[in-house]
Parts: structure tokens; C-alpha cells; sequence
């Protein structure tokens, strides 16, 4: 209100710009002072910290003092520092030490410290009023690592009480029920053991120890909370197990969709986030038994995107107040997503746009909505989305009283669920104010230090930022989520429409390159497409859910079954992010068989391969390959898919060259011209395994639509191509201003596909039967050396290494040295062997099977084989994987596509 207040009564004609932002900022620094939290640092203890220690108190010889034994009292009053009192007992965890006093009006160091067995094992709580806090410890003479707290500030004549409390592996200090070391316990509970005795030090100048309470019967709230958690996720952990360990991947889905299944994994999930951050919770509140007994409160809970720092433990306070304040919640759907939304919001942090170190209130928000939902004040997406819909409408950055004012301002011609995005071309864009002063060199300047508000965004306008915000805020108001996206050197804002996708508007580039603004909560990682994957998610999410479960369920899965149940998780939902980041990681196991993993894979070829026939699944292999020029600048830029990029050629004649990692068939090509810098002639060449160009297409074979930045098309061709060369050639007019770019090229998209196909047999490992000799000569390709069966009969069996459509099999025979009878059998993995009889000749024999072995066997005859080639295509197990995803991912930008695979399945550390 201060600084409200200010801008209100000071005229700011006649201001002093740089006097009142020095105010400002002396004010900021004082709000923030005043607001600050209890916080804790870790300290390691060495020399330097005996010196710090030992400042205007010494410390109190312990083996000159008097003890006094207390082992039939529970407390004593009036306790004299510097005097040893024994506990009656050595502590346990969940004991608790309390010391009351009374403050003076000094700043003297006060402590108190549990001793152990001997003088020099002890866990000290050294007060030092106005600055830090120090927790440390000795043991065996030696400092161990201290930690340092922010001491509570205390009044004068103020009554306070101290609690120590031992746990299992640490110590906890609080003042007046405010835990000092919260985010760091000290962590001496194994050194420091056995606790029996108690000590008070300090006190000069007012200070007065007036009582101890001595351990007793009763144990820490925390420490019996703490204990409730580990027995149940202790109860979970074994019923999970039972449903998992051993099972079948079909037996564990099923588990993973039971009601009881639902509630294990989750529950689990759940409670064992909030004990792995050294939290606990009461699970003996009833609200909270319900939402963990409820399997649709769960899964909603579960299943709404990530919460930061994985703060569950605050989204269920928040979410029980909810409940216990509107029960309705249990029962309306509506009620119940908002609710959630709300907690796993609020969990965190949720900035005020116009005062930025503010944090909103959840609960004013959720009631905020609700009512403007009962008086039909919304549109349909606040009602369709799902929980995780509405966090980015809850979440909204303005205020409840910003959102109405904001609602009233809507354009007729923009009120409406289908155009409520447009509502931004209202605003004024500007850099500088009616003043000049620019918005870039001081916001609080160009806002005449007024709170950022919608209005005030409104009012004076502003830059990308400003209007990306102002458009949110806008949409928002009619409960449709939105939120702005950061890009380079620009503000976008992105929306939920009514057909259920999200719409990138005001932007300067595509999703590629967008990332969630600073502030705005987002799922598995920051870049905004992202947003596109999980929109997907909830779009199936009965799919999404029993995907998430049977992730959970693979934790307690044996190394050997749990990337089965991860396969099968991201075929239940290929949207689930976090099931291909534990694929990646079950994949990369090293105790994982070739076998298994083939078995697995070997479903995703047969649609596969038919939805590659398609010519509307043809993707932009051009993403695929390596291009290189020594005439285009920034040539990888025209294939990148990325908006605003380029490649240029400031020469008259350019060549570009792109290489396939493998062979290409090209369906079609799609030239982007920049401007006017079309090429005149163009030529394309294409190189097959043979090494050779053949002209494929010149500029005469194009179809070419539009006249500034023209666009051309061409048809493919039928070879097998692993290069492409582009020649091309134009000559534009100097207009005198510097050099000039005769080509330009924004994009450059090449539809096809790639094939691993040829010898799959060439160069493989190879066995074969005992007697034989030449093994390796069998699939070397080289028809100088030979392999000789030396038996009646025979075999040899190669692996394939990968699984591959076999198209036929060649043999070459030394002249007259064929056998009688073949047979050839072939399998994947760990699946069934098929075996069938070759009929002669025995030469180049048909097979179209799906293979990773193959065995041949030789009976009769004196076999001599020059060599044999299998020839086929070859599916690498990321290769499958890939086609799998984008098969899924089909409906996204293909950069998008690339860039997601990039990190999911490329960076597999994985060979067959």
C-alpha cells in the first residue's frame, strides 16, 4: 500500500525520477526484509567456526560442573545455567527435550545442549538473538558439520520455549513450534547416541531459564507421523510387490486398472514423494483419509501435470481446507477438478503480476470462479477441461478483481469461446510512453511506477510482453486456460480452443523454439510444446491414468520384466513423457537381453510398416539429414522446420548437399524461396549405393504457386537415394546498399522415407556346425574364400543383429558342390522358431519373414558355399521405437517430432 500511496499523492510532472525510484527500491528492500522466511544453510565446522564459537561466552568446562540427578522428576523449575541435568534416562527417537524462558532485553548467546556419555560427545542449539542460529555437535573431541537457522525474532519480557527433538538419524530444534532446520536436520544422530543429560548455558542481562520438561511417554507428533508414513509405504511397498514381482506384463496391467491396483500405486507414489523430502503428514485426519481411500480424487490428483519440487505435501493441506471448507467438492465433478487444480497450483508460489513479490491466495480464487461458473459467467472450456486444463486458469497472474474488471472490457466482436484469443488486437503496442520514456530501460518508468495491472497494461499499452499478458489475463476471465510463452526476443500467449488443442497466438515463431514463461507451472520440461504432449494425454486420459499406474507399478518390477511393462505403458498412452524417460533408462540396463528387448518391439513392426506405405504418413527426412554447403549461409537453418530461418547465398551459383544416415526413397520436394531470390535454374542430382549422381529433376519439372517468395513443388523418383546435390543458379540486380543475396531459401522439406535395406547378412556373426570350416567366409562378401560343410550334415546360423523383413536369401555355390536338402528356419528374440523346406535350385530363394536369426540347414551332397546375402530391410530396436512415437506424434509439428525424439529416443545409449 506504501508505494500505491505514494504514486498517488506525488505529482509526477514535477517528480524527481531518480530520487523516487532510490525510495522505491529502499522500500522493495524493506518489504522484502520484512517478509522473509525462516531459512537454514548448511556449515561445515572448521577452525574458523571454533573461533566463531567461542566469542563473548566461553565455552563452560563440563567436567567442572555440578549434575544433578532427576530421575524420579519430570520437570524442574527455576533451572541454574551451567548445571548438568541428568534426563533420567538416555533418549529415544521421538523424544523431546523442552526448555522455557523468558527473553530480556539483551542480545547475549544463549544454548542448550544435550550431552552424551562423555564431556566431548554432545549436540549443541547455540541462540545467538539478531543473527544466526548454530546446530552443531562434538564428538570424540571432534566438530562435526553445523548447520545455521534464522533465529525468530523475540520482544522483550517475551515468553518462548525451545523443543529439541531426536529422531531416528537426526536432531530437529523449534522455538515456539517453529522449526529452525527444517530444510536441513543435523544429521550427528548416529554419533551422538546416547543422549541422557541436558545442559543450559548463556542467559546474562534479563534472560531467564524458568522450566525443563524432561522426555516422557508421549513422543513427537512429527516422529509418530513419521512412523505412520514408513508403515504404510512399508504396507503398500509389499501388497505392490506381491501384484508385480514375477507377474506377467498383461497380469500387472490388469493390477494397474483395479480399483485396488489404482489406489496401491498411486497412494504409494504419493506418499513415498513426501517422505523421500524428509516431510510427513497426519494420516489420522479423516478429510485426508477420504482423498486417499477416493480412487476419482486420487487419479484426478495424480494425473493433473507436475507440481515444482514435487510439493505434494502442500497441495493436500491446501486441497483438505478445500474440502473441509466446501464438501461439495466429494461429489460435483466440477467442484472436484477445480479443487484440484487449485492445490497442485498453489502448491507453489503463484506470482501477482501487479506486485511481483506477492503471492496470491488459492482459496479466493477457487470461490472466485465457482461463483462466476453458477452465474453462467464462463465459457465451455472452463466446464470440458480437466484438472490440468484448469490450473492454467486458476493460476491466472491477476487478481479475482483484475479478472472481472478484464471481463467487462471483452470486444463484442471477441466474446466468445472460438475468437476470445483475438482479444489483444485492442490493445496499444508501444515501446515508448506519451512521456518517451521506453518501456525497455525502465518498466517502472514507462508505467509511471504504477502496479502492473490489466488495466494499467490496458491503459498505457505496451511491447510484446505486455499485450501476451494483458491477452492472457483477457481469456482467462471467461475460465479458458491460457498462459504466455517466452520466445526469442518476444512474448507469445497460447490458449485452449474449443475443439480441445492449444493455440499459439502473437507469436514470432512456431512451438519449436517456445518456452514456458518464467513464473508459469508446466510438466516434465520447460519447452512449451511440451504442453502439446499432455494436451494429448488428457485428451485419452482413462489411457493416460493406467499408463502413469503401470510406470509406478515397473519401480517394483524385476530388472528383467521392467521394460515389458514400460513398452506396454507407452503403448497404452505414447503421450506419457515420463514412461519414455524410464524406457530410455530400462533399456539402457546392462543386465536387459538382446532377446527380450526384440521380443518386445517385434508388435510395432507389422502396423508400422503398413502405415509407412501411406503416402500421407511420408514425413520431412530432410529433419534427418546432414547438410552441408560451402555456398549457403546457414543452410542447416531452411531444414530445421524452424519459422525465421534462412539459408542465403550471396553468390550466383550454389550448391547444397544433404546426406541420408540411410537410403531414401523421396516422395516429393517442397522449396520455400525467399522474396525475390528464387533460383532461375536449378538442377537436382541424386546418389545411389553405387556412388554415382543421376539427374533427377531440373527446375522445368516444378510446379511453382505464388510470386514474392514463390513456392515449387516437385515429384519424387523411384531410386534408393543416399545424397542429394541441388545446383542452382540466379542473378539479381545491385540496388547499391551493400552486398546482396542472389539465393535465399527459408524452407526446404523433402517427404519420404528411410531404409536400412541391403545385405543384412554382410558382415555378421556367424556360427556353424563342428566340422565346418570358413565360418566367418560365409558373409564376409568376398567370393575368394570359402566355407565347406565336411559332413553328411550340416548348419550354420547367422545373427541378424537386428529385426529385419527378410526378402530372399542368395546362395553362391562352388561349381557342382550343392547339397540334397535345406532347410531354413528363423525367429526373434525369445519368440518361436519357424522352420520350412527350401525347394531347389538352391540358389536365390524367397522368404519375406521377420528375422533376427536365421539357421540354415544342409543335408547330402559336399556343400561349398563362395558366400550368401540375405537381403532385406533392417529395424534397429530405436529405430522401432521411433517409428512408434511417430506414429502417435503424427498431429504435431514435425521440428517438434525431432526435437522430442532427439531427447527421448536418440539419446538411447543402446546398439543391437
Amino acid at each position: 500500500f506504501i508505494p500505491r500511496l505514494l504514486v498517488v499523492s506525488w505529482d509526477l510532472e514535477r517528480a524527481d525520477c531518480n530520487k523516487f525510484q532510490k525510495m522505491m527500491n529502499l522500500m522493495v528492500l524493506l518489504l522484502c526484509a520484512s517478509l522473509s522466511q525462516y531459512t537454514a544453510t548448511i556449515y561445515d565446522a572448521d577452525e574458523d567456526y571454533q573461533e566463531d564459537y567461542e566469542d563473548a561466552e566461553e565455552i563452560i568446562a563440563y567436567n567442572e560442573l555440578d549434575e544433578t540427578e532427576l530421575e524420579s522428576f519430570e520437570k524442574i523449575d527455576n533451572p541454574e545455567k551451567g548445571t548438568k541435568y541428568s534426563l533420567g534416562k538416555a533418549m529415544e527417537p521421538g523424544d523431546i527435550v523442552e526448555v522455557h524462558a523468558s527473553y530480556g532485553n539483551n542480545k547475549n548467546s544463549f544454548s542448550v545442549t544435550l550431552m552424551g556419555d562423555t564431556d566431548d560427545n554432545f549436540f549443541k542449539s547455540r541462540f545467538r538473538p539478531g543473527k544466526k542460529t548454530i546446530l552443531t555437535g562434538k564428538v570424540e573431541g571432534e566438530w562435526q558439520q553445523g548447520v545455521y537457522a534464522q533465529w525468530p525474532r523475540l520482544n522483550s519480557g517475551q515468553d518462548f520455549v525451545i523443543k529439541v527433538v531426536m529422531y531416528d538419524e537426526s536432531y530437529e530444534v523449534f522455538v515456539d513450534d517453529i522449526a529452525l532446520n527444517h530444510n536441513y536436520k543435523f544429521s550427528t544422530r548416529n554419533e551422538v547416541r546416547c543422549v541422557n543429560s541436558v545442559l543450559l548455558a548463556g542467559g546474562n542481562g534479563g534472560l531467564t531459564w524458568t522450566r525443563i520438561i524432561l522426555p516422557g511417554e508421549n513422543k513427537s507428533d512429527k516422529y509418530r507421523m513419521i512412523k505412520d508414513l514408513e508403515e504404510n509405504l512399508s504396507d503398500l511397498k509389499e501388497r505392490i510387490t506381491d501384484n508385480v514381482n514375477g507377474q506377467s506384463t498383461n497380469a500387472v496391467k490388469q493390477y494397474a486398472n483395479s480399483a485396488e491396483g489404482t489406489i496401491d500405486l498411486f497412494q504409494w507414489r504419493l506418499l513415498q514423494t513426501i517422505s523421500d523430502k524428509s516431510e510427513m503428514i497426519d494420516l489420522d485426519d479423516s478429510t485426508l483419509q477420504w482423498i486417499l481411500s477416493n480412487q476419482e480424487i486420487l487419479e484426478m490428483l495424480m494425473t493433473s501435470g507436475d507440481i515444482a519440487n514435487d510439493n505434494y505435501k502442500k497441495a493436500l493441506i491446501i486441497l483438505v481446507k478445500l474440502i473441509n471448507e466446501d464438501p461439495l467438492i466429494k461429489t460435483v465433478p466440477l467442484r472436484m477438478r477445480l479443487a484440484v487444480a487449485t492445490a497442485v497450483t498453489f502448491a507453489n508460489r503463484v506470482r501477482r503480476m501487479a506486485v511481483p513479490h506477492s503471492c496470491q491466495n488459492g482459496m479466493s480464487k477457487y470461490k472466485s470462479f465457482m461463483d462466476w461458473s453458477e452465474k453462467g459467467l464462463l465459457y465451455e472450456q472452463f466446464n470440458s477441461g480437466t484438472a490440468w486444463h484448469l490450473r492454467y486458469v486458476v493460476g491466472s497472474w491477476a487478481t479475482s478483481e483484475e479478472l472481472e474488471w478484464v471481463r467487462a472490457k471483452t470486444p463484442d466482436s471477441c466474446d466468445n469461446p472460438a475468437d476470445i484469443g483475438k482479444g489483444y488486437k485492442g490493445m496499444v503496442g508501444r515501446g515508448a510512453n506519451a512521456e518517451g520514456l521506453w518501456l525497455g530501460h525502465s518498466p517502472n518508468r514507462f508505467y509511471y511506477f504504477q502496479p502492473q495491472t490489466l488495466k494499467t497494461l490496458h491503459e498505457i499499452g505496451g511491447a510484446c510482453g505486455a499485450i501476451s499478458k494483458f491477452s492472457t489475463g483477457m481469456i482467462q476471465s471467461h475460465g479458458v486456460p491460457a498462459m504466455p510463452v517466452g520466445m526469442i526476443k518476444h512474448c507469445a500467449f497460447a490458449w485452449w480452443k474449443p475443439d480441445g488443442e492449444w493455440s499459439l497466438d502473437y507469436a514470432s515463431s512456431g512451438w519449436e523454439v517456445s518456452k514456458t514463461h518464467r513464473g508459469i507451472q508446466y510438466s516434465w520440461e520447460r519447452p512449451a510444446y511440451y504442453f502439446l504432449l499432455m494436451n494429448s494425454a488428457q485428451k485419452h486420459l482413462a489411457e493416460y491414468r493406467l499408463s502413469e499406474k503401470m510406470r509406478i507399478a515397473a519401480k517394483m518390477a524385476l530388472s528383467g520384466d521392467r521394460f515389458e511393462i514400460l513398452e506396454e505403458a507407452s503403448t497404452v498412452s505414447p503421450y506419457n513423457f515420463d514412461v519414455w524417460v524410464e524406457l530410455r533408462a530400462a533399456m539402457e540396463d546392462p543386465t536387459l537381453e538382446k532377446a527380450t528387448i526384440h521380443s518386445t518391439l517385434l508388435p510395432i513392426l507389422p502396423s508400422a510398416r503398413e502405415w509407412q506405405k501411406d503416402p500421407e504418413n511420408d514425413h520431412d527426412i530432410s529433419l534427418e539429414a546432414t547438410v552441408t554447403s560451402e555456398d549457403f549461409v546457414n543452410a542447416t537453418g531452411m531444414v530445421s522446420g524452424i519459422k525465421g530461418y534462412r539459408a542465403t547465398c550471396a553468390s550466383t551459383i550454389g550448391e547444397l548437399l544433404l546426406d541420408f544416415p540411410d537410403p531414401a526413397e523421396v516422395n516429393s520436394i517442397y522449396i520455400q524461396w525467399w522474396k525475390w531470390s528464387k533460383a532461375k535454374h536449378y538442377d537436382v542430382y541424386a546418389m545411389g549405393s553405387d556412388g554415382e549422381y543421376v539427374l533427377v529433376k531440373t527446375q522445368a519439372d516444378e510446379r511453382v504457386e505464388g510470386r514474392k517468395s514463390p513456392r515449387s513443388f516437385l515429384d519424387g523418383w523411384g531410386m534408393k537415394t543416399n545424397r542429394i546435390k541441388i545446383e542452382m543458379r540466379n542473378e539479381r540486380p545491385s540496388n547499391n546498399e551493400g552486398p546482396v543475396n542472389h539465393i535465399e531459401i527459408s524452407k526446404l522439406i523433402i517427404k519420404g522415407r528411410l531404409y536400412d535395406y541391403g545385405a543384412v547378412s554382410d558382415g555378421r556373426p556367424v556360427t556353424s556346425s563342428e566340422l565346418s570350416t570358413g565360418t566367418e567366409n560365409l558373409v564376409d562378401n568376398d567370393e575368394n574364400t570359402l566355407w565347406t560343410a565336411n559332413a553328411e550334415s550340416s548348419w550354420f546360423e547367422i545373427d541378424l543383429g537386428k529385426i529385419c523383413v527378410v526378402d530372399d536369401v542368395e546362395f553362391s555355390w562352388m561349381e557342382g558342390t550343392q547339397p540334397d536338402h535345406i532347410t531354413i528356419s528363423y525367429k526373434v528374440g525369445n519368440g518361436p522358431e519357424t522352420e520350412f523346406v527350401v525347394d531347389q535350385p538352391f540358389d536365390k530363394v524367397p522368404l519375406d519373414v521377420t528375422a533376427a536369426t536365421v539357421r540354415v540347414n544342409i543335408r547330402g551332397g559336399n556343400p561349398i558355399l563362395k558366400g550368401i546375402k540375405m537381403h532385406g530391410t533392417a529395424y534397429s530396436s530405436k529405430q522401432l521405437l521411433k517409428l512408434k512415437m511417430e506414429m502417435a506424434y503424427d498431429q504435431f509439428p514435425p521440428a517438434v517430432n525431432k526435437k522430442v525424439m532427439r531427447r527421448l529416443i536418440d539419446a538411447i545409449e543402446y546398439t543391437d
